[in-house]
C-alpha cells in the first residue's frame, strides 16, 4: 500500500480550489500554474482533476536520465539537486501528471493534511494507503478521460 491522492472526476466542478489550496502550500502563493495539482476542462462545470496517483510501473523514475525521481516509501519524490528540467518525467507520465516549472520536475508528493483534499467542496480528490490496483484504476480513469491530453 502507497498513500496516495486518488482522483474522483466525476465529482469535479471546476473550480479550482484545490489547485489554489496546493500552490499556496507548495509555493506560497494562490497559482493554480504553480500547483501539484492540475485541473483541465472535461465539460462545461465539470472538471478533470490531474494529480500523480503514485502509479505502480513508476515510468517517470524510470525515464529521468539523472536519478532525480525515486520512490523511496512508495511516493515518487522529486531530488532538486539532481533535476535538470528535461521534462522526461512529464513525457513518460501516462497522465502528464509531473510538470517543469522553472527548470525543475514538480509533482505531488503527498504532503501531511493534503489542502487540495481537504478544501474540495466535493469530495473530487481523497487521500488513502491505496494497494497497486486502486491506484492503477485510478490511473488508467485519468488517462481514458483525457485522451491523450497532457497538461502543459
Amino acid at each position: 500500500m502507497v498513500r496516495a491522492i486518488i482522483p474522483d472526476p466525476e465529482r469535479c466542478v471546476f473550480c479550482f480550489e484545490c489547485a489554489l489550496a496546493c500552490s499556496h502550500r507548495m509555493e506560497g502563493m494562490f497559482s493554480p500554474a504553480r500547483s501539484r495539482v492540475r485541473v483541465l476542462e472535461a465539460r462545461e462545470g465539470h472538471g478533470i482533476p490531474v494529480v500523480c496517483v503514485q502509479c505502480p510501473d513508476r515510468p517517470c523514475v524510470e525515464a529521468c536520465p539523472t536519478g532525480a525521481l525515486s520512490a523511496d516509501g512508495g511516493v515518487v519524490r522529486v531530488d532538486p539537486e539532481l533535476c535538470v528540467g528535461c521534462g522526461s518525467c512529464h513525457e513518460a507520465c501516462p497522465a502528464g501528471a509531473v510538470w517543469v516549472l522553472e527548470g525543475l520536475a514538480v509533482k505531488c508528493e503527498v504532503c501531511e493534511d493534503p489542502p487540495c483534499v481537504r478544501i474540495c467542496p466535493t469530495g473530487a480528490l481523497r487521500v488513502e494507503d491505496a494497494p497497486d490496483e486502486v491506484r492503477r484504476a485510478a490511473l488508467d480513469g485519468l488517462t481514458r478521460l483525457l485522451g491523450g491530453r497532457k497538461p502543459a
